[in-house]
């Protein structure tokens, strides 16, 4: 075997390695403090591009009622096309009841030609009733039926 095969396992198995500790780390996580410390070091090892340890962090700051770390983590990595951010930032804000923000945020997800999928639509469609938004609740209601994805 060449050495640089070798290299190459042994640095596949070290990521692997690495990226399970993120996440068991970022699952155990109890508290907000505890959380900005592995955030910390997802951004000292250059993960912070990462849409599964950014995803994670969004949906986690959430959970600790830190909608503002929620929000900064998104825009670290926005603008950005990929609908699994979109939809953790907006169920992000749905769950700190930040319902205008969550739907500002469907808004432009949709001028930036991110398509939703099946998981975006139940916390948009939560937002526009818990503001009482017919108008919008309308829009997002078409956007379902224009994507096929009524049951």
């Amino acid at each position: 075997m060449k050495a640089t095969t070798k290299f190459s396992t042994l640095h596949e198995a070290t990521n692997q390695l690495l990226y399970s500790s993120l996440s068991k780390a970022l699952a155990s996580a109890s508290n907000s403090k505890q959380l900005h410390k592995i955030h910390s070091i997802v951004i000292t090892l250059g993960l912070e591009k990462s849409a599964f340890f950014s995803g994670t962090l969004i949906n986690k700051y959430a959970r600790f009622k830190d909608p503002t770390s929620s929000l900064s983590v998104f825009h670290k990595v926005s603008p950005t096309a990929n609908v699994y951010l979109w939809n953790s930032i907006i169920r992000a804000l749905n769950y700190n009841e930040l319902f205008s923000k969550a739907i500002r945020f469907y808004t432009q997800m949709r001028k930036m030609d991110v398509l939703p999928d099946k998981y975006t639509f139940p916390s948009v469609a939560n937002s526009c009733a818990a503001l009482v938004d017919i108008k919008m609740g309308k829009v997002v209601h078409e956007n379902v039926l224009e994507m096929g994805l009524a049951v």
